[in-house]
């Protein structure tokens, strides 16, 4: 869904409506018009989005915060007999704990005071000195950014399994120049020897 409406006017909109002014927002069929469609369309998608984060923010940290980015709820690794699943598990979260460490300061900030502390937006703007939906913006922009294409692997399929596809791909990239490099390397440090060993024995 395209909105293409400001808040401000989507906000106007909702409190005419509210307040029973529909009139100005009907057609001449009687049928409410395409930015009062908008504004119903846009107050049920923020709604529907605020009741998940409901939902997650009342999980421990880091399994609330993992529910916001993916939709998934992990939050039963307690309950988990499958060895195998119980580790995926554990990886991913991992995962989501290296991406939130490449966050800049104020943005493990925020992460930590709403998932961990589980404060409010007014509470984190106050102890941070800003406004209320800066917070939000900040805490959406973090959000984003997890949800990204560089993070979001870590998160979907766990840190050591994609970090491990990664060092497969530079040994297959890599792997016969890397090994010529150890074999010059060897090399070198046995002419070193050599050479001390000569020095040694002229010494003596």
């Amino acid at each position: 869904m395209i909105i293409d409406m400001t808040i401000d006017e989507i906000e106007k909109c909702l409190n005419d409506l509210i307040e029973g002014k529909v009139g100005v927002y009907l057609d001449k069929q009687g049928v409410l018009n395409q930015n009062a469609r908008v504004a119903i369309q846009a107050a049920l998608l923020d709604f529907q989005n605020r009741t998940k984060e409901i939902e997650a923010y009342r999980l421990e940290y880091p399994y609330n915060l993992f529910k916001v980015i993916t939709g998934e709820d992990l939050d039963i690794i307690d309950n988990v007999n499958d060895i195998e699943l119980q580790v995926l598990i554990e990886d991913r979260i991992r995962g989501l704990e290296y991406a939130i460490s490449k966050m800049d300061s104020i943005e493990r900030r925020i992460i930590e005071m709403r998932y961990e502390r589980h404060m409010t937006l007014t509470d984190v703007g106050d102890e941070l000195g800003i406004r209320r939906e800066m917070v939000r913006q900040k805490e959406a922009r973090v959000i984003r950014k997890l949800r990204g294409p560089i993070y979001i692997k870590y998160i979907e399929c766990g840190y050591n399994r994609i970090k491990n596809e990664i060092e497969k791909r530079i040994i297959s990239q890599y792997g016969q120049e890397i090994e010529l490099l150890e074999e010059e390397y060897q090399q070198r440090i046995l002419e070193i020897e050599s050479t001390l060993e000569s020095l040694y024995s002229k010494g003596k």
